[in-house]
């Protein structure tokens, strides 16, 4: 086989110590394709998904309620050279890289006893001889900041204060 190894690498801000993302913020970062031998390459993609799930038992009825929602569903094409004309890729380590934009109005990820909501991105690896295909995936954390009042961020009069403490 080929691919000796496919990774997904996600960019945070390096000013930012943060390990998530915002609704509304770039996804970003890159892919890694460690080939052991030269590959022709006909389509690498990344999908990028989220949904929601939920399931519960009424007791004493013994049915099950469950629900899903899909939130995001994307896919950015990498490398898209087609059936006919494959991109030959050499020995070595290809790097990648993509951005996409995150819907603005996401939930938070969540994860409880009766339901979940998980990000994940995938990467297809679709080589011309289809022995080789490959898939990684990584999942990624999306996380909503409540809506405070307008008047959280209005300028506050403040005034210094003296405290007394006596033992």
């Amino acid at each position: 086989m080929s691919v000796e190894d496919l990774l997904l690498h996600f960019d945070y801000d390096e000013h930012d110590e943060k390990q998530f993302y915002l609704p509304g913020d770039v996804l970003r970062g890159k892919v890694f394709l460690h080939l052991r031998m030269s590959l022709r390459v006909r389509t690498m993609s990344l999908h990028v998904q989220g949904g929601a799930a939920v399931s519960w038992e009424v007791p004493g009825k013994k049915k099950i309620y469950s629900a899903r929602e899909v939130y995001l569903q994307g896919v950015i094409k990498m490398v898209d050279a087609g059936a006919d004309h494959p991109l030959l890729l050499d020995r070595g380590v290809h790097e990648f890289t993509f951005y996409y934009q995150l819907p603005p109005d996401l939930p938070s990820t969540y994860s409880g006893i009766y339901g979940s909501v998980s990000y994940v991105a995938k990467v297809i690896l679709d080589p011309e001889d289809g022995a080789s295909a490959t898939v990684t995936s990584e999942p990624f954390m999306v996380f909503r900041r409540p809506a405070l009042p307008p008047d959280t961020f209005a300028d506050k009069d403040l005034k210094p204060a003296r405290c007394l403490w006596a033992s």
